[in-house]
């Protein structure tokens, strides 16, 4: 799945990746084998406002996200429990030429999903700021990170 060319001018959860799991629809039923969302691809997606709002919501397991030539400004991942599975499974999220607009401290990713692991690589990053500086909050899982962002390089 590619979304491609997308410029967003309203604050609002951009984009979400999730199962119903209501008394009304239920997308995945306990002790199936678990669903896995793959290989993603957001390309030249442009945040436009500066309000904080989250770019992604993941309730799902996926795979693989990958976020190309992306410009954000208050915008972060964020994984949720839908409390409908056991296991969310590993998800490598890479971004590659993107361009952050945010001054100060930016949440990039934000996993409240217990025992999450998740795989995070950013390359060829553009700051627009020069106190800009991204954290991830691994919450219960865990978040290994390969970064050329301020807060998060090595």
């Amino acid at each position: 799945m590619v979304f491609r060319d997308i410029f967003l001018e309203k604050p609002r959860t951009a984009f979400s990746i999730h199962f119903d799991n209501d008394k009304y629809s239920r997308s995945y039923y306990p002790g199936a084998r678990v669903p896995q969302q793959g290989n993603l691809v957001f390309d030249n997606v442009r945040v436009l406002y500066d309000a904080p709002a989250d770019f992604l919501q993941i309730r799902t397991p996926v795979n693989v996200v990958n976020l190309v030539n992306c410009s954000f400004r208050n915008n972060r991942i964020a994984f949720l429990s839908n409390k409908a599975m056991t296991d969310y499974l590993k998800t490598r999220i890479n971004m590659t030429g993107c361009v952050f607009g945010k001054a100060g401290k930016m949440q990039l990713v934000v996993n409240s999903v217990p025992n999450k692991m998740i795989q995070l690589k950013t390359a060829n990053s553009v700051e627009l700021a020069d106190d800009f500086s991204a954290v991830v909050v691994p919450g219960g899982g865990s978040i290994a990170v390969e970064s050329d962002l301020s807060g998060l390089k090595k």
